[in-house]
């Protein structure tokens, strides 16, 4: 059985990489892609993973991973999931515990919906929105206080992204 595991993985990744295209988008950094995103689309461009950089301030840090199912192809609505590393480059002050944070790391997670549509062989545009939460701090949150690197459940934020992006 692990023998044709293996030998299933590898012919489904031989399968997949014939039909992969890749590409890099910009965009407005508030979306599950980030402001730098390269993304590898296969399975007949219904199945997209990603990494990305995404920055809030010049006190944290933001990387993530995303994965996308695009039920219509490469062009059309997509569902996606992005989950993010938020590192805090300093110390900072937690009003929720009362001390400096050292270096607070945190995850953000996304979920959400899109539509891209490639306009030329290599250029084209999306759009996302998404629900978002944070994993840290012992529990579950939905907004991060960047000035005090506090986790809080005081307002719900629905990130909105747009970008180009630019396929080869």
């Amino acid at each position: 059985m692990k023998k044709f595991a293996v030998a299933a993985l590898f012919a489904l990744s031989v399968f997949a990489q014939s039909f992969a295209t890749t590409s890099v988008s910009v965009g407005t950094g508030f979306s599950g892609r980030g402001m730098v995103n390269v993304e590898q689309t296969f399975m007949n461009d219904h199945l997209s993973v990603g990494a990305g950089w995404n920055g809030y301030s010049d006190d944290f840090l933001l990387l993530g991973v995303n994965v996308a199912w695009h039920p219509m192809g490469f062009n059309g609505p997509y569902l996606y999931h992005s989950s993010q590393w938020v590192h805090g480059m300093d110390n900072i002050w937690n009003k929720h515990h009362g001390h400096y944070e050292d270096h607070p790391n945190y995850w953000r997670l996304m979920f959400g919906a899109g539509f891209q549509q490639r306009f030329f062989t290599h250029f084209g545009a999306y759009a996302e929105l998404g629900f978002q939460f944070y994993a840290g701090q012992g529990g579950y949150y939905t907004n991060l206080d960047l000035d005090h690197a506090n986790l809080d459940n005081d307002y719900i934020e629905l990130p909105i992204g747009v970008g180009l992006m630019f396929p080869f």
